[in-house]
């Protein structure tokens, strides 16, 4: 995860091992606004083989975000890789009141 520096924002290792990266954002003034998030596939390269314990070659998921505050700012990067055989994607979806979708 990569923070603006212009943001001036630290962090203590202790909230970072106790609460989620939006949850620090906003408690140290930043107004959330909206995140754009991508979900891929990739190859574990001879790096991420030996920091996540698989083959080179192996099938890893790619998770890339960028979060943005309500002035359209980015406040955070995100580029993270998963294991493709420990991953689990859920989604919940609902209907928008009225129900009948076209």
């Amino acid at each position: 995860t990569f923070i603006p520096s212009d943001l001036k924002i630290r962090f203590s290792p202790n909230e970072l091992n106790t609460h989620p990266m939006l949850t620090l954002l906003e408690r140290k003034g930043v107004d959330i606004g909206w995140g754009d998030q991508m979900i891929g596939a990739t190859l574990a390269d001879a790096r991420l083989g030996r920091l996540l314990g698989v083959p080179v070659g192996a099938a890893l998921v790619r998770v890339r975000l960028v979060v943005f505050d309500t002035r359209q700012r980015p406040v955070e990067r995100l580029l993270a890789f998963y294991r493709g055989d420990h991953y689990d994607h859920h989604i919940r979806l609902t209907r928008g009141a009225g129900g009948g979708g076209r």
